[in-house]
């Protein structure tokens, strides 16, 4: 930006939370804001719920789900890409009360052209408006759930989220949160195929979740480097990561 100028690739950037010659998304020169996520008390909370998400699932589908233990880790948004297939079916229900923040859900086609085959009862359901509903309805469920447990175990009142809206999308298109966020991981099974369920829940908002829950701030960001990193970092060459 020698001319003073943004390109419009840049303005693409910014959009997408890409840094540019050290401006962040809101356009401020500065590192990113430093946040506190404990992911022993994020885990405990996601296994109180993924029997209930089991069952929802079942329910809707009228198949036989079964769910592994679910993965709680603070991530950035290039990590979180690296995990991704090349499109995804994504639904954002952001916090809007009680709680602020990003909310997105991740699903790969084939695990939501899996439920959305099963509740139409047809084979490779098309991802067309009335599939990303279904999947929507689903999501929203889950959300509820989630809520409600919030509410009773973590002490939080009123909270919202926005209505569920699903889209298929490539990867590098979906609006995920800044920074360092908490990425909950579900694992589910049906007839031998494993599949995942993401949840991407912006960094504040994690924040907020992980203190409601009675959760410690010694876990998290990943700026924050543990003694076992700062021992590794001073044996590398250069003392660089």
């Amino acid at each position: 930006m020698s001319d003073g100028a943004i390109s419009q690739d840049e303005i693409d950037a910014l959009l997408s939370g890409v840094s540019v010659d050290g401006l962040n998304s809101s356009g401020q020169v500065g590192g990113a804001p430093s946040v506190h996520i404990d992911t022993a008390v994020l885990t405990k909370f996601a296994e109180d719920l993924k029997t209930p998400l089991i069952e929802n699932l079942n329910k809707t589908t009228g198949a036989s789900f079964s769910a592994g233990d679910p993965v709680v880790e603070t991530l950035d948004r290039d990590r979180l890409l690296a995990k991704l297939p090349e499109v995804v079916i994504d639904v954002l229900a952001d916090f809007s009360k009680g709680l602020k923040g990003d909310h997105l859900y991740i699903l790969s086609p084939e695990f939501a052209q899996k439920i959305v085959s099963l509740v139409n009862k047809e084979d490779n359901a098309d991802m067309d408006e009335m599939a990303l509903s279904i999947i929507s309805e689903a999501v929203a469920t889950h959300t509820n759930d989630e809520i409600q447990a919030l509410e009773k175990n973590g002490k939080i009142s009123g909270i919202e989220c926005t209505p569920p809206a699903a889209h298929n999308d490539p990867k590098a298109m979906i609006r995920i949160p800044q920074n360092t966020f908490a990425l909950f991981s579900y694992p589910v099974t049906l007839e031998g195929q494993v599949y995942t369920l993401w949840e991407a829940v912006g960094g504040e908002a994690a924040e907020q979740m992980t203190t409601a829950l009675g959760g410690g701030t010694s876990d998290a960001s990943l700026g924050t480097l543990s003694d076992a990193d700062m021992a590794a970092d001073g044996n590398m060459a250069g003392g660089q990561r």
